[in-house]
């Protein structure tokens, strides 16, 4: 009994904290996976629908699982000129949504998908997305890592673009009793402290029901809209700095190993500054 206590539960529990941080494929992955994905509908759903996503919007998702944000994001862009794109680091389930979204990928090209593990360098021009939102993500990056992700999020938002995080502290505050988070991982401050910081303004959390006597906590902030008359040479060096950094992002995500439409391709570069 004392072996199992030290040496097979802790095992186990390396093993749920990576499945929920990153699945990969087996039995385990699939039965949390499945499990979570029907709990987190109700927030995830709330999390879009705060987004008043627009037909002609770009939207992005970041860590998106068994795919119901991207579908529900994907329905209200519909026929028009908007897009969708999703990021994930698990190949796993990057593979099942790959499959599950094979049409709208391949033959309406208003939806791409990708494996992308490191969050510090995003692939995108500057200013492509007019919102960015998350839901069940941050508490697995690190303290060294949040610094440098949000920051990119500013980067690729639109001016006046909206990056939304949603989490329910009840679910939460459930597996952090069974040892797979800590409180401090999932704080909300831990997150918005980031925000400011980053260049974010209206930074705010909002509590509201997501379902009966289930709460979802809301972490927003803008993205500042730049003066167009700006003769800052700081600013035009920015900017300069900036344009080169989209260009080179551009050119990565394009030339990738993974096919992307060719109406995707040119709704990314039509984002490209001028």
């Amino acid at each position: 009994m004392e072996r199992i206590k030290t040496r097979v539960l802790p095992a186990i529990l390396r093993d749920l904290r990576t499945q929920f941080a990153c699945p990969t494929e087996g039995y385990t992955s699939k039965f949390i996976t499945g499990y979570w994905a029907k709990q987190s509908f109700p927030l995830v759903k709330a999390v879009v629908d705060r987004l008043d996503v627009q037909p002609a919007h770009a939207v992005l998702e970041i860590g998106y699982g068994c795919g119901h944000g991207l579908e529900i994001a994907h329905k209200r862009i519909g026929s028009g000129s908007g897009y969708v794109v999703g990021i994930e680091a698990s190949s796993f389930m990057d593979s099942l949504a790959q499959k599950k979204f094979i049409l709208e990928i391949s033959e309406q090209g208003n939806l791409y998908l990708d494996q992308i593990p490191n969050l510090a360098h995003l692939p995108y021009p500057n200013n492509t997305f007019d919102s960015i939102y998350h839901v069940d993500v941050f508490y697995f990056w690190d303290g060294r890592l949040l610094p440098r992700v949000v920051p990119e999020f500013l980067r690729i938002l639109k001016p006046g673009g909206r990056l939304l995080c949603g989490m329910e502290m009840k679910r939460l505050k459930t597996i952090e009793s069974q040892g797979i988070l800590t409180a401090p991982q999932y704080d909300p401050l831990r997150y918005t402290e980031s925000l400011e910081p980053s260049g974010f303004t209206d930074v705010k959390i909002d509590y509201a029901e997501i379902a009966p006597s289930r709460e979802g906590v809301f972490i927003s902030g803008l993205k500042p809209n730049i003066d167009p008359d700006s003769e800052d040479p700081e600013v035009k060096m920015r900017e300069l700095e900036q344009r080169i950094k989209a260009e080179l992002a551009l050119e990565s995500l394009v030339s990738s190993k993974r096919e992307m439409s060719a109406e995707m391709k040119q709704k990314l570069s039509d984002s490209m500054p001028l």
